[in-house]
């Protein structure tokens, strides 16, 4: 599961950082949740933007996946799912989300 807003965070047991998920994210949220006015102010390009949130705010909870609206919105559990176009790649089936 995802805990992006933390260091040292684990997966299994396993350290992981962010370069672990910026792959899955520049292949399916960067086009829209990048640059200038990006959708509710959410960018996911940097750890550090994660972190921050949206204009409606934290979308990751550090230690708890199952509360962090982030994940929530990839499985589909929130609405609208993401990527909008509700695709979910098998990249995106990794232990890390």
């Amino acid at each position: 599961m995802i805990h992006i807003a933390s260091r040292g965070a684990t997966v299994a047991g396993e350290p992981f950082a962010y370069a672990d998920v910026a792959p899955i994210f520049q292949k399916n949220c960067i086009i829209c949740h990048s640059g200038d006015g990006p959708p509710r102010g959410l960018r996911l390009d940097t750890c550090e933007n994660i972190r921050k949130g949206s204009d409606r705010g934290p979308v990751v909870a550090p230690g708890d996946p199952e509360n962090s609206e982030l994940v929530r919105r990839i499985k589909g559990i929130s609405q609208p799912r993401m990527p909008f176009d509700g695709r979910r790649t098998s990249q995106m089936k990794s232990p890390v989300l």
